[in-house]
């Protein structure tokens, strides 16, 4: 009777205290999720402004239309969220556990019979979770709206019908295009000056009512022109030949656009199979962006321990954030020198991984139950203990 009472008290305890740690865990989850989130909101709201910019000032050159604009910008998100999501997730641990430390809700969790390692368990889940986000981000999704970016970008700068209500430049700068509206596939109001003329041509001004573009095989265009008044010669020489027509064509050489594929836009295959060190260095800080995540939120939760009493919430995670950045700042070095063939991204880059793992695992086990038995063993008696 006895030990079917106490069979029973030991299974009623193990399922109060499983049940209790799901609740921890959930809430503990639930509120690093939401910091994350917010942080990873407003990150992305600045990185966002800085392209936009860059995109509004590359529409001001003339290079590509604004009807593009947040086509491209859409597109360039997974790009962002590489380095975002890395320090979302450390930031909202940090900020959680930080603030749960000084609320003293991490000493209630530890009264109530829980160690160190429940921060561990949720950190580690959180982890895995944005790493498999992060992998499918770096390995599938980013490269190919990396891919699909550049084919609108250079859509855009050869497709002169996107170039309504503005001057664009053509054929290797030799000639100015001006179409007043577009409809459809139909353009209206068209103004057309060779500006450079080369060999024995005489520059020359066309101006049309109506037109359209055909696109040849090799990229080039024909502009079919339709009533219209054609201005060739020079205001030196008095030569001027005024020629009005009802059909003109004329070739407009397309801009050259570089096809050649750029690392960032190579999938993880030919980056494998690539022996450039420019895609070598691509593919191991593709691999890092993933592996960053779980070696970031080992070493968040010693660094989040606030003691209230000693010293401030911001003095204290001040260390934490200098880590963060050194590790970043070091990768993104040694992947810059590895691009340019000096160093090898194989070593180097796996390197710094492995040496900033090992420091936040010896992060974690400072502060456990047998390295204070240790350092109370190899100190003497009355000296005093860190």
């Amino acid at each position: 009777m006895k030990i079917t009472k106490s069979f029973l008290l030991s299974t009623n305890k193990q399922v109060f205290t499983g049940a209790i740690s799901v609740i921890i865990t959930r809430y503990l989850v639930w509120e690093t999720v939401k910091s994350q989130l917010a942080i990873l909101f407003i990150l992305l709201l600045v990185f966002l402004c800085q392209k936009l910019g860059q995109l509004l000032g590359t529409v001001v050159e003339g290079d590509i239309p604004l009807n593009v604009v947040l086509a491209l910008l859409g597109l360039s998100l997974p790009a962002m969220v590489q380095l975002i999501l890395p320090l979302s997730l450390f930031l909202g641990v940090l900020v959680i556990l930080s603030r749960m430390y000084a609320a003293n809700e991490i000493t209630v969790i530890y009264a109530c019979g829980f160690g160190k390692s429940i921060l561990i368990r949720v950190a580690l889940l959180l982890s895995l979770m944005n790493a498999i986000v992060a992998a499918v981000n770096v390995i599938w999704l980013s490269p190919g709206l990396s891919r699909y970016q550049a084919i609108v970008i250079s859509d855009a700068k050869v497709n002169l019908s996107t170039a309504a209500g503005q001057f664009k430049l053509a054929d290797n700068g030799n000639l100015v295009l001006f179409v007043g509206k577009v409809q459809d596939t139909v353009f209206e109001h068209i103004f057309m000056a060779k500006i450079k003329p080369n060999c024995h041509a005489r520059p020359f001004v066309i101006m049309a009512d109506r037109g359209h573009m055909t696109k040849l095989s090799d990229g080039s265009q024909i502009l079919m022109l339709d009533n219209g008044t054609s201005y060739e010669g020079t205001a030196l020489l008095r030569d001027f030949c005024i020629t009005s027509f009802a059909k003109y064509q004329a070739l407009i050489g397309s801009r050259s656009v570089a096809n050649s594929i750029e690392t960032k836009q190579m999938t993880m295959h030919q980056l494998w199979h690539s022996s450039e060190p420019e895609a070598r260095a691509e593919f191991h800080w593709r691999l890092t962006l993933v592996v960053s995540v779980l070696i970031m939120t080992i070493m968040v939760v010693p660094l989040s321990v606030v003691n209230q009493r000693q010293q401030s919430i911001v003095l204290r995670i001040l260390p934490a954030m200098l880590l963060y950045l050194l590790f970043f700042l070091l990768q993104i070095t040694l992947r810059y020198h590895s691009a340019k063939g000096k160093l090898d991204p194989m070593f180097w880059l796996w390197l710094t991984n492995v040496l900033f793992l090992v420091l936040g695992l010896i992060l974690n086990v400072l502060d456990t139950v047998p390295i204070r038995r240790l350092r109370g063993w190899l100190l003497p008696k009355g000296a005093p203990s860190c």
